[in-house]
């Protein structure tokens, strides 16, 4: 089964683990930051990915452009 791309608040809640009824709060002070907004096109709910990617940034935790974390570079040959 594919994952959805499109999910209502309590969806979201229930993916972050916080309780449904706080999280329209919660999702009104972070948009003021820039968190998706819910789309009307697709009956009011809001982006995953763009959530989740918002989510990843304001934890510093950074992604390639492929979606998946940075590979570790290598620092040179090690000397055991």
């Amino acid at each position: 089964m594919t994952e959805k791309l499109f999910l209502d608040d309590r969806e979201i809640a229930m993916r972050l683990g916080v309780k449904p009824n706080l999280f329209s709060a919660i999702a009104k002070t972070l948009e003021k930051s820039g968190f998706p907004q819910p789309d009307p096109l697709f009956e009011d709910k809001r982006y995953w990915p763009a959530c989740r990617s918002f989510l990843d940034r304001r934890h510093n935790v950074h992604q390639d452009a492929g979606g998946g974390d940075a590979p570790l570079q290598l620092d040179g040959k090690e000397n055991w």
